[in-house]
């Protein structure tokens, strides 16, 4: 029989402490959950498209809570507050997405209410919620910046200053609204942009107009990068600088990276997803770049690639993979401090090559990288021929550096180089076994199972390290 006494007698939501309840309510907040937060091009939740975004359920389920009582509603306001990320990922997938009436009211929002504006850390300024919004929305949220605050006009004229003259005349819009976003969100530390936002360029020097000298923007998502996002992206670049600590750029090209004129001193995390370099150095564009502790490159996919089969064929016999042609190098210099490294060249790994037999230069070994703990590569970069060598055995060994907690191999040349990696896979599991890699605690391989014939796993286990089966994500676009 069930004790209804003492059911009643259990807490009830309302009658728990604020920390346990601000750590309930965080699972509701993306900012809140995430220990580390997943680039943009990488995160996925299978979305259902009849479905409402998870992003939406998640904010309703605040806003519910703020209605119930004042305890929770100043419990759930600050957390509900903490990002404005409509469309963020693959939400934006959800037939059931409402654009209209979503980002103007949040302009409104932190301009009346500098307390909420202060809790806002996560912006994602989505391209679709600028569609349904009209000049004469524009206006009339610019209407009410001039009555609680005198900037308006400087701040707009550093806009008009940049406007094209062979274009129609200047009318505020896009880059505005972006504009004044930071200028009110003075705690924003992590900004996702598509490719259309901004469409031309937020000048420092209105956002020092409106009083503004810095921003404490630390990561940067970049989502359909385009051919001129440096100089979209300067001014914000330049105002952030001194803070910003990770760029994740999705879908760039050689040309695109061009455009990038401003240093970064601080920059500690570089995430370059579903990009094409082929043979442009990446030193050139990142020259003074040193103390990474994240890098990584993703190639594009093939499909992304001009459709003529003679110029596939053609690029990848002189190029190879598309690997920029000196990254090695680059990485190198930031050998020091480098802590997690993905090179993923699965997009390239299935067209065809002129001579199979060479398929890309072998990765140099990284025995010399004194702290990097997180290695995910391809096998065609440890293997970098097709027939197999007398030191097949020793390859993969020789190349992994002594601090190595993760490994995450990826081999998707159809299986060919299968062989190789199993034997690679058993001498590093027999090197555990004598003393080496103390510290490696994870193995991964991106094949579906087909190891299981070979008892690597339990070689692996033997030596107790985690052997298992994970496929990387993918780099996508919205």
């Amino acid at each position: 029989m069930v004790d209804l006494y003492r059911f009643h007698r259990l807490p009830v939501l309302p009658s728990l402490p604020n920390e346990i309840l601000s750590i309930i309510l965080g699972n509701f907040c993306l900012h809140c959950r995430e220990t580390e937060e997943t680039p943009h091009a990488y995160f996925h939740t299978q979305q259902q498209s009849g479905q409402p975004s998870w992003y939406s359920l998640d904010s309703k389920a605040l806003y519910s809570m703020c209605l119930v009582s004042r305890k929770l509603r100043d419990v759930a306001q600050p957390i509900l507050y903490h990002q404005f990320i409509p469309g963020y990922g693959d939400c934006w997938g959800s037939a059931r997405s409402v654009w209209d009436r979503r980002l103007l009211p949040f302009v409104r929002t932190i301009i009346l209410r500098p307390d909420l504006a202060a809790m806002v850390r996560r912006l994602y300024f989505h391209f679709s919620l600028l569609t349904s919004t009209t000049n004469d929305e524009v206006e009339a949220v610019l209407e009410q910046v001039t009555q609680t605050h005198d900037f308006l006009s400087d701040f707009l004229g550093h806009f008009h200053d940049k406007w094209p003259s062979d274009l129609t005349p200047y009318q505020p819009f896009c880059d505005e609204l972006g504009g004044l976003l930071l200028v009110y969100l003075p705690n924003l530390t992590s900004l996702s942009l598509t490719g259309g936002t901004p469409s031309r360029n937020i000048p420092s020097s209105a956002l020092r107009a409106a009083g503004v000298s810095s921003l404490r923007i630390q990561t940067i998502d970049l989502l359909g990068c385009g051919k001129d996002w440096g100089y979209r992206l300067d001014g914000i670049l330049e105002m952030a600088s001194s803070t910003l600590k990770t760029l994740n750029l999705n879908s760039c090209t050689s040309a695109g990276l061009q455009s990038l004129a401003r240093p970064l001193p601080n920059l500690r995390n570089l995430r370059l997803t579903n990009c094409k370099f082929g043979s442009p150095r990446i030193e050139s564009r990142f020259p003074n770049y040193m103390g990474l502790e994240t890098f990584v490159y993703d190639a594009v996919c093939e499909d992304e690639l001009p459709p003529e089969a003679f110029f596939h064929m053609v690029w990848r016999e002189t190029h190879g993979p598309s690997l920029p042609s000196d990254v090695f190098e680059f990485l190198d210099r930031n050998k020091a401090t480098l802590k997690t490294l993905r090179l993923d060249l699965r997009f390239e790994q299935n067209a065809p090559f002129m001579d199979e037999r060479n398929i890309t230069k072998q990765i140099p070994s990284l025995r010399g990288f004194p702290v990097l703990q997180n290695l995910y590569i391809n096998s065609v970069l440890i293997y970098s021929t097709v027939d197999e060598r007398p030191d097949d055995c020793g390859i993969l060994v020789q190349l992994l550096p002594p601090p190595l907690v993760s490994l995450h191999v990826a081999e998707t040349m159809g299986g060919r180089l299968i062989p190789r990696l199993v034997n690679g896979l058993l001498n590093l599991a027999e090197t555990v076994l004598q003393g080496q890699f103390s510290g490696l605690k994870e193995v991964r391989c991106d094949i579906e199972q087909r190891l299981d014939d070979y008892a690597v796993g339990e070689m692996f286990a033997r030596a107790g390290v985690d052997f298992g089966y994970e496929t990387w994500p993918f780099g996508g676009s919205d």
